[in-house]
């Protein structure tokens, strides 16, 4: 089971963190066990992700971390705080490097605010690119007369706060289905 699973991680990883599903994924040479009801119960009341074979065909599901989030959730969601982090970090060692510092100034705040818009732009849903990590996303910061004094003083931007939607994925459907004569 966990050399099947091993297969199933080597189709998912190589993917764009919070672009991939991890059920449905199709492991090739990997043979499902049979599991009784009971059995796929208590897996998935444990968040253990297994092998199954439906319709002829082989896949893992559920495609759940640990803690019962979806993988791809997991994933996407760390590689946004990196992407976050990275991108801040080189807003500021640029400026450093072009104007010195980054004044905090409202000029500042925008600086800013444009770094973690383009950060949120990276991970967002497009008809060109739609399997992304967001579907939508608000950025807002302080204004520059909302800043207190002793952050100004300390020199830290407090309440740049981002609102996303996740673009998620559909996993089941359900039908109604109406036949007359």
């Amino acid at each position: 089971a966990k050399r099947a699973y091993l297969r199933v991680m080597s189709l998912g990883l190589p993917k764009d963190p919070g672009t991939e599903s991890w059920k449905y994924l199709r492991p090739v040479g990997v043979s499902a066990e049979v599991l009784s009801t009971n059995e796929v119960t208590n897996l998935l009341s444990n968040n253990v992700n297994f092998i199954v074979d439906r319709a002829d065909v082989t896949f893992a599901m559920p495609g759940v971390a640990a803690s019962g989030e979806w993988i791809d959730t997991v994933r996407g969601n760390d590689w946004f705080i990196n992407s976050l982090e990275v991108d801040v970090l080189t807003m500021f060692l640029n400026a450093t490097s072009t104007l010195g510092k980054i004044p905090f100034t409202a000029n500042g705040i925008a600086l800013a605010k444009k770094t973690v818009l383009a950060t949120c732009s990276s991970a967002k849903a497009t008809d060109a690119n739609p399997a992304r990590l967001l579907a939508s996303y608000t950025v807002t910061t302080p204004d520059i007369s909302q800043v207190t004094a002793a952050d100004k003083a300390a020199r830290i931007l407090r309440y740049v706060v981002i609102e996303g939607v996740y673009a998620g994925a559909i996993h089941e459907a359900g039908f109604k289905v109406i036949f007359t004569t």
